[in-house]
């Protein structure tokens, strides 16, 4: 009979390990349960994070192409521009060319046909130059 009051108090004292292991266990649960639960909703928001990112990330991409295909054209422009310009300068000197065989061809003109004259007409082309140049 001694050994009851001894079984009896070994499985209460059993009992009550097992309750507080079990409520320790409880408590553990929960607050692993509201990590979760933090993290769930922080997963969650990086991933709407993810998806902006990857909507701007598109919308930055078809900006890009667009300004390459711009800047392409532009450089095209460029160059049409450049040989327009370069051939305006042929142009302008093959101009500038013809303009002074012409004025010789004048002068000569002149000279067989009145030599005084093309010593007058000399100097009234000097005054113009002077006037031109200032």
């Amino acid at each position: 009979m001694s050994d009851r009051p001894l079984v009896f108090s070994l499985l209460v004292a059993l009992i009550v390990v097992l309750v507080i292991g079990v409520v320790s266990l409880s408590v553990q649960v929960n607050r692993q349960s509201e990590s979760f639960k933090k993290e769930i909703a922080k997963n969650i928001s990086l991933q709407k994070e993810i998806e902006a990112m990857q909507n701007e990330k598109s919308r930055l991409t078809k900006d890009i192409e667009a300004l390459t295909s711009d800047a392409a054209g532009l450089n095209t422009k460029i160059s049409k521009l450049t040989a327009d310009l370069e051939a305006l300068k042929l142009d302008k000197e093959k101009t500038e060319m013809l303009k002074e065989k012409l004025e010789e061809n004048l002068k000569d003109e002149l000279y067989k046909k009145d030599p005084a004259a093309v010593s007058a007409n000399k100097i009234s082309g000097e005054a113009q130059e002077a006037s031109q140049v200032k």
